[in-house]
């Protein structure tokens, strides 16, 4: 049975987020150089409930419609989308679409998400990865962990524990399945992603190949990288 393409398109951003993470760094430097955008955009992304790409289209939608309301027409507490913030949500828009522009990334959505939620990420915990809570279970070499947490008698009886540790185990058990199918039929997949972050660094086929811990040939890692960004949607 083939890897459902959802599931494959899925695993492969995981895997790309990760070679981009280790491999171009360059990259999500300039994505970090947002941070302050975003942090004079806040208020507004809190008032206008943005958590996505999609939700950041529509808000800045709304930000443009209420600078056309007079301050007295202003509902009460959105206040911030007519101010700095709502203007900063507006540049942060164009900010982040010049951001995938310069590296590649553009035409699906998935890129756009990443570098949104990675922001929001950041602006709690500037330590905290690329890519963190998108790329779990998919690239780890052990296949997905599984973590249920122990049974505390004086806050549950056996029953409840028994049921909530049974469906986290039968989630993990789907999760696994689905590595482990994954593992079998597209190994190559890490590999291409690697050659395509590569790529967005600005390094050559030939330079790719040159590099490649295996012996690979220039026409190999061209279509690899091809067939990976189809893939994925982006424009090459």
């Amino acid at each position: 049975m083939a890897v459902p393409e959802t599931q494959l398109r899925r695993a492969a951003w995981a895997l790309f987020w990760v070679a981009l993470r280790e491999e171009a760094p360059e990259v999500l430097e300039d994505l970090k150089g947002l941070l302050p955008l975003y942090r004079e955009a806040a208020p507004a992304i809190k008032v206008l409930g943005v958590w996505s790409w999609a939700s950041l289209e529509r808000a800045a939608g709304t930000a443009r419609v209420f600078r056309e309301v007079p301050p007295h027409a202003i509902p009460s507490g959105w206040e911030p989308v007519v101010g700095r913030a709502g203007q900063a949500l507006l540049h942060l828009r164009e900010a982040l679409l010049a951001w995938a522009g310069r590296w590649g990334l553009t035409g699906p959505e998935e890129p756009l998400d990443a570098g949104l939620q990675s922001l929001a990420l950041w602006a709690a915990d500037p330590g905290l990865p690329f890519g963190f809570a998108l790329v779990e279970g998919v690239v780890d070499k052990a296949g997905p962990g599984l973590e249920i947490p122990p049974f505390d008698p004086l806050a549950e009886d056996w029953a409840a524990f028994e049921a909530r540790a049974r469906e986290r185990f039968e989630a993990w058990l789907r999760a696994y399945r689905d590595w482990a199918q994954l593992q079998a039929e597209r190994p190559e997949l890490a590999v291409h992603a690697r050659w395509l972050a590569f790529r967005k660094r600005g390094l050559s086929y030939r330079q790719i190949a040159d590099g490649a811990r295996e012996p690979v040939g220039e026409d190999a890692v061209r279509h690899g990288v091809v067939r990976l960004a189809k893939l994925l949607g982006l424009r090459m």
